[in-house]
């Protein structure tokens, strides 16, 4: 991993980009800590029509990727593509398919298909879509497959990439590491938030799985970013969107950017 290969998904600094001076202060913060790119996510967006072009510039940050819901890709592809050919950047990560009920194979079918056909339209315009994973996917359907596994099978490699959410995949009972090698090829981008157990009472005598900033929890981060390395994946994408340090989500970015650059080789 290079240091260049390292972004940030804005949800991780959720608190601080409600207004458009907020997010200039916060992405200048951002820069200062190390940061050079960051993941464009949907629901935050500057409040006076300010381009999210001319934000980055003006506080010297590129993109490395958008993270959009499936259906708003759905409703209309185009617009998502015109925003990361404007922006620059290669990937169109799905960050969230609200409408799949995992329990159903016909709609994990649906699923596919729907990506398969937006990945072909995507890879038209010189970009790739990727598909971002949280639990619901590690759903065992009856021919004893998870929805993870089927949606992978069943998607077009040179469509269909993959953004894998490493701490997903460890809270559901999986490997990331093997999911990254299970991925050669297709993953170009891993999120990455470090998996705890909360302090709490002495009283609750089991304690409750918590996202932490990188190197403060049990993932073996560093065995991750080997793996992911080694089948060609391209961004490390910091996402540290809860549990903060102390309630701040600037001094968790930061800790978790040094962590990270301590890992560069």
């Amino acid at each position: 991993m290079r240091e260049n290969q390292i972004s940030i998904n804005l949800e991780s600094l959720q608190d601080r980009l409600a207004s458009t001076s907020q997010i200039y202060e916060t992405l200048s913060a951002i820069r200062k800590i190390g940061y050079e790119y960051v993941e464009i996510l949907h629901s935050i967006n500057p409040d006076d029509g300010t381009s999210w072009q001319t934000v980055l510039k003006q506080v010297d940050l590129k993109a490395s990727s958008i993270h959009e819901l499936l259906t708003d890709i759905e409703a209309n592809p185009e617009a998502m593509i015109e925003k990361a050919l404007k922006l620059e950047c290669k990937y169109i990560a799905v960050g969230l398919a609200r409408n799949v009920i995992w329990e159903n194979i016909e709609s994990v079918k649906r699923l596919t298909e729907s990506l398969n056909n937006i990945g072909r339209m995507v890879k038209d315009a010189g970009l790739r879509l990727l598909y971002h994973n949280h639990n619901m996917e590690f759903y065992k359907l009856s021919s004893n497959e998870t929805c993870m596994e089927y949606i992978f099978d069943n998607t077009i490699p040179s469509m269909v990439g993959a953004e894998l959410d490493a701490y997903w995949v460890q809270l559901s009972g999986d490997s990331p590491t093997r999911w990254c090698k299970k991925l050669t090829g297709r993953l170009k981008a891993v999120h990455l938030k470090d998996l705890g157990v909360t302090g709490g009472s002495y009283e609750v005598y089991i304690k409750t799985p918590i996202c932490k900033e990188l190197g403060g929890g049990n993932l073996d981060i560093s065995g991750i970013i080997k793996a992911a390395e080694s089948v060609g994946n391209e961004w490390y994408i910091v996402e540290t969107h809860t549990n903060w340090l102390d309630g701040d989500s600037l001094k968790t970015a930061e800790a978790s950017y040094n962590y990270l650059k301590s890992l560069v080789s």
